[in-house]
């Protein structure tokens, strides 16, 4: 690890120094205020096991954790939202009683379903990364990566709970988890309902586009633009002949030699 001050570090050779704007967290407050946070996420599969609340441990520290099996979620509209972004309220049905939403809001249509187990974990969080997410320049993808590094922070502590359950129960049904299998998170706070995607490319909502970048330097500085789009019914052809071309000379080393013709068979 380097122990040059911040802001003096520099890249190997050839690789031009670091920026600073690119390092997560330097434009949080980190002297900031504490909030309380919920982080709930909706399990791929059921824990049969009664509505409750478990504090788990790993090491000196201890995340307190509430398990619900009648969760419902209401989203906005009157489609199916791969992201998620349309979701107004996410919890049990007891909260869903209590909860209010303002009704120019249900004007467009609204849905619900019954989910999964989910699970919430009671955390904190600095109050200048809940107004991160507010902002409307760099620093709100600042306050994403925050989150998003949260959200990771508790994959093992829900994993210590999966693999508590898996111990105890004969349900087969029941796995470990990854960022991948649980890519949207909800992060409820005082004033502020968000969707943290550890996985962007999971919560598209159409078909993505392959864009070539390049890399040009202005004034010391590389610079990323986007130099064109490409469409993927285009890439995937170019694709398969570049593959076809590299292994022609391959296949035609592994050939049988020339013989008479195996006559063909009648049916």
């Amino acid at each position: 690890m380097s122990t040059e001050p911040e802001g003096n570090a520099t890249g190997g050779s050839g690789t031009g120094p670091i920026l600073d704007e690119t390092r997560p967290g330097d434009q949080i407050n980190w002297d900031s205020e504490r909030f309380p946070v919920e982080l709930t996420i909706e399990l791929p599969f059921w824990l049969l096991v009664p509505n409750g609340d478990v504090n788990l441990t790993i090491g000196d520290c201890t995340v307190r954790a509430r398990v619900v099996n009648d969760g419902v979620q209401f989203s906005l509209g009157h489609h199916q939202s791969v992201s998620q972004q349309k979701t107004v309220f996410l919890g049990s049905l007891d909260a869903a009683a209590k909860a209010s939403t303002r009704l120019v809001l249900l004007t467009g249509g609204g849905r619900s379903r019954l989910t999964e187990t989910l699970v919430t974990f009671e955390v904190s969080a600095h109050s200048d990364a809940l107004e991160a997410l507010k902002s409307k320049d760099k620093k709100y993808q600042q306050g994403c990566k925050y989150f998003q590094s949260l959200v990771i922070a508790h994959l093992d502590f829900l994993n210590l709970l999966l693999n508590s359950y898996r111990r105890l129960s004969s349900d087969p049904f029941a796995t470990e988890v990854s960022a991948w299998d649980v890519p949207i998170w909800s992060l409820s706070a005082e004033g502020i309902k968000f969707n943290v995607i550890l996985f962007p490319y999971l919560a598209l909502e159409s078909r993505p586009s392959v864009t070539k970048f390049l890399v040009s330097w202005a004034r010391g500085r590389p610079r990323l633009e986007a130099a064109r789009c490409l469409d993927p019914v285009r890439v995937l052809p170019l694709c398969r002949r570049c593959h076809a071309r590299a292994d022609a000379p391959r296949a035609a080393s592994h050939r049988s030699p020339p013989g008479p013709s195996s006559p063909t068979p009648s049916f």
